[in-house]
This record gives structure tokens, sequence and C-alpha cells, in this order.
């Protein structure tokens, strides 16, 4: 990035960007783990079922997703810093809402909402702390970061969320966030200019048609098996609707993106080896991650062990997760071969 085209004022030291941008991205990630912690736990302290948590949790992930594929266009079409202003400002104002009610509906319909949101001002950041870091290893140094955060911070919000209720309410907890939000937009007032990384593109032709079709589809579809279970499968009409919902909106989304001149997504993308092999893995290393949150729910439920007790058993947890990162960093700086990492690393989780 050149000086003349720098997004930064001329009194920031290029060595504290990363830092800086660092302590901004904190906010956001707190709002990534903030409730994707124990789901039986959160839903005591929030009055919900959780199934409702779950199902909030799922209205989230689905507009992130959707996100993605107007992400790059708002980044084209906004300079960096009223970007990052005008999303900061929006989870501002969608926290306190939700600090307002507790209603269950009302809240999905928030946190669907607040999805989009953490993702435009998280996938923003992230590439301007990288740019920053004069390294040739700058990308697995972002992303080891990132990836160590998410992997432990619902631990740590835990923590966060014990001490809130056990000394204020949950109301806390959320204010918590939106004082961290406040301080990110201080720093993005002091510290960008208006400069642009990107000649400025009209926000037209955004494929809003597949857009909603990928969103309904996948909404349907967690309906389907979240609550599947709970409503005995196919004996509630409620949902063989949302079963029929989901095939049918996933079967218009393909159609969609067959026909369209711009689509979404190229399933030509499916044909290549690597692609299938990484999607695969992706599958089994969550398999294999989510039989530790059903351990952490045989220890609460079954075994009746107390929260605070299986929060300290799951730090170790944290702790061989930061190893592991510190670890995977050394090996890709050394350019060990990925065949190798990955039978390392499944070979340590299955066993």
């Amino acid at each position: 990035m050149q000086e003349s085209h720098s997004i930064f004022k001329k009194w920031l030291p290029g060595k504290l960007v990363a830092p800086i941008f660092m302590l901004a991205l904190f906010p956001h990630l707190m709002l990534l783990t903030i409730f994707n912690m124990n789901s039986t736990f959160t839903a005591s302290f929030l009055d919900l079922e959780v199934d409702d948590l779950q199902f909030m949790f799922s209205m989230a992930y689905a507009t992130i997703v959707c996100g993605l594929f107007i992400h790059v266009r708002f980044f084209e079409f906004f300079n960096i810093r009223s970007y990052l202003l005008f999303m900061t400002m929006m989870n501002i104002i969608v926290l306190f809402a939700m600090t307002l009610t507790i209603n269950t509906q009302v809240l999905i319909i928030l946190r669907m909402i607040q999805g989009p949101l953490m993702l435009f001002e998280g996938c923003i950041l992230l590439p301007v702390i990288m740019s920053s870091i004069k390294s040739e290893n700058a990308r697995i140094i972002g992303y080891s970061v990132l990836y160590g955060f998410m992997m432990t911070g619902d631990k740590f919000a835990t923590s966060i969320v014990k001490f809130a209720i056990e000394n204020y309410n949950h109301n806390m907890i959320v204010y918590t966030v939106i004082i961290f939000h406040v301080l990110s937009l201080i720093l993005y007032a002091v510290t960008l200019n208006h400069n642009r990384i990107f000649a400025k593109k009209p926000l037209f032709q955004l494929n809003l048609g597949g857009i909603f079709l990928m969103l309904i589809s996948l909404i349907s579809g967690s309906f389907f098996l979240i609550y599947g279970k709970k409503l005995y499968w196919f004996e509630s009409p409620q949902i063989v609707f949302a079963f029929a919902t989901c095939l049918i909106f996933s079967a218009l989304f393909i159609v969609h993106q067959k026909t369209t001149k711009r689509p979404l997504f190229h399933f030509e993308i499916l044909r290549s080896q690597r692609v299938i092999i990484g999607i695969v893995l992706f599958f089994f290393f969550y398999l294999l991650r989510s039989s530790l949150s059903n351990i952490y729910q045989v220890m609460g439920q079954i075994w009746k062990w107390p929260w605070d007790y299986i929060l300290k058993i799951q730090y170790f947890n944290v702790a061989g997760t930061i190893v592991g990162v510190m670890i995977a960093y050394i090996m890709l700086i050394k350019k060990v071969d990925y065949k190798h990492i990955f039978i390392i690393a499944f070979t340590l989780l299955a066993s």
C-alpha cells in the first residue's frame, strides 16, 4: 500500500497499526464467541429453551454465509473508515436492542441482523491487519491468531458470563461488548482517513434473488434439523413444511445459479479433487470437535458436575489449542507438507 494512498492518518506509526487493529478486532470476536458457549448454560441465564438458542445461532450463521456474497461489493463501494464506523454503530444499536427484550422471536430476528454485521466488521479488519504486518508470513500469522482465538474464545466468554451472572445480570455481558465497540469506534475515528483501497464501484447486480433463495433454504434446513427430534420429525406438520421448503428452495437456488449470468456459487468447483478432499476433512474435523461438546454435556447433565469445575477442565483444552496453533505455525513456515500436518492433527484428535 503506497504511502500517498494509505488509509491511515500520517501520525500513526506503521508498527502500531497491527496491535491497534487487533484490539479493535476484539469486540468482533467477542460477538462470535459470547453466545457460542455451552448451550444449556447459556440458555439457563437467558431463560430460553436450548433448541431456541441453537436456532438463534443458526440464524446468525445463515446470514453470515449469505453476507459473504455481498461483502466484497460493500468493500468496494464504501471507504474503509466509513464502512467500519457504520457497521460498528449498527452492531451497537442491535446489541442495545438485545438488552431491552427477552422475547425469543425478537432475539432471533436481532441475531439474524447481527450475523452479517459481525461478518462485515471482521472481514474488513483482517486484511487491514495482515497488510500492515511486514513479514512474508503475514497471512499465516494473522490466521493463526484469529483461529486460535475462535477456538478458545468461547471459554473466556463463559468465564465472563459466569462472573457477570454471579455479580450482576446477563445484560452486563452485552453492555461490556458495547463498551468495547465504542472504544473501537474511537480508534477508527482517530486512526483512519477517507482514502480508498480500491476504486469506487456502484452497488448493483448483487444477485439478491440468489441470496434470498439460499437464506430461506438455510433457515428451513436449520429448523428441520434442530426441532426435528423435539417435534417427532415427520409426525409434525411444521417439520414436514420445513423439510419441503428446504428442498424446494435449494433446488430453486441450484437452478437459479445455473441460469443466471452472475452466479454466486460455481458448482464446477465441486469437480476439483482438492475441494472434495477439503470438504471431507472439514466434516471429520468438526465431527471430532463436536464430540468435545458432547463430553461437556455429559459432565454437566449426567454426571452433575458444577459448571465452574467443567470450565476449569475446558481451560486444559485452551492450553492445548494454543500449543497446537504454535506448532502448526512453525510447521507452516518450515513448509512441511500439508498431508503430514493433517495426518498428525487428525491422529492427535482421534487419540
